[in-house]
């Protein structure tokens, strides 16, 4: 993400980094236990991120200090949404029977709003879009869920199953 002249970038070596964008200087660096690979999202003053120790964190960012964070059902690659005063975003199950959801946090807290269960792996972006948030899964379906509440609107299954939906809504439509 890019905000302020300022580049937040995830690293596989377990940080979230804060670089100068006119001079690439370090302005700072947050560790985390695992890899960042999902890709942070900035709002407010604040900036968000998934990690695959199973939690979100929100953090200063200008600072890098800690705001938040909030555990979630198993990794999270998933890049995070932020609507407003709320932010979305898709975990993996943990194991193999585990169950990926599809999260809607208070973007100040890290509270939980709601929490919907899919089929399969979420690690696309969410796409917040008038009442309606919208998401991928590896079950190879694209959720329509209700941003308020979270209750099931529709799913639509894009192929026989064969081939993952697990690109973003916002981002490009699945390849296959």
């Amino acid at each position: 993400a890019v905000s302020n002249d300022k580049v937040y970038v995830g690293t596989h070596g377990g940080s979230l980094r804060c670089v100068d964008a006119r001079y690439g200087n370090l302005l700072w660096r947050y560790d985390v236990p695992t890899d960042v690979v999902s890709s942070p999202a900035v709002a407010d003053g604040s900036v968000f991120f998934g990690c695959g120790d199973g939690r979100i964190y929100c953090l200063d960012a200008t600072s890098g200090a800690l705001e938040w964070s909030s555990q979630l059902s198993g990794p999270v690659y998933s890049p995070p949404t932020v609507d407003g005063n709320t932010v979305y975003i898709g975990s993996n199950g943990t194991g193999t029977s585990g169950t990926a959801h599809l999260y809607s946090l208070n973007a100040t807290t890290g509270a939980e709003n709601w929490k919907y269960p899919v089929g399969y792996t979420i690690e696309s972006k969410p796409l917040a879009l008038g009442d309606v948030v919208y998401a991928g899964s590896w079950d190879s379906y694209l959720y329509a869920i209700n941003k308020a509440d979270g209750s099931f609107k529709w799913r639509y299954r894009r192929n026989n199953g064969s081939i993952p939906q697990y690109y973003s809504p916002a981002d490009s439509w699945p390849v296959g």
